[in-house]
């Protein structure tokens, strides 16, 4: 959640997940599915997430620290 400490990387085993970014206004970044990974580059030097993931579905995921 943006704002929050997140993990280096989450991978979508099954599923699907929707992203957005508020900056004062939100931003719809996409969808994403099985396969697909995405992650938190801030995690190396402390900053906070920029980004919001919702899964649209039931969803999976493996999480990397």
């Amino acid at each position: 959640m943006q704002g929050r400490p997140g993990h280096l990387l989450y991978l979508i085993d099954s599923g699907e997940v929707h992203s957005s970014r508020d900056r004062g206004v939100l931003q719809q970044l996409g969808s994403m599915g099985a396969g697909s990974f995405f992650g938190e580059v801030g995690s190396l030097t402390g900053i906070p997430s920029t980004t919001t993931i919702i899964a649209d579905k039931d969803s999976e995921f493996r999480i990397i620290s």
